[in-house]
């Protein structure tokens, strides 16, 4: 039995799919909160130590932007971590 239209035009696969791309979001922000707080950095820290702005840092673990590729290789190697797992 198909699920119910119940938001219109979407459709319940695209809405699974949001839901999922949330939840995996929120799975790597706590993974980059878990890490800064296990290597000892605060917002300021880590980005002194990345050489980027404390606001970028913030809008990381609040999912807003994620950092360009170097930028991520260096601050997963500063919190001893994987890259791919942040």
């Amino acid at each position: 039995m198909p699920l119910p239209d119940i938001y219109g035009h979407l459709h319940a696969s695209r809405i699974l799919r949001f839901v999922l791309s949330w939840e995996d979001e929120q799975v790597v922000n706590e993974r980059l909160r878990r890490a800064m707080l296990h290597a000892g950095y605060s917002v300021e820290t880590l980005a002194e130590a990345a050489g980027v702005t404390g606001k970028s840092v913030q809008r990381w673990v609040a999912g807003e932007v994620t950092p360009f590729s170097r930028t991520r290789f260096r601050v997963a190697a500063l919190l001893g971590e994987d890259e791919g797992y942040l």
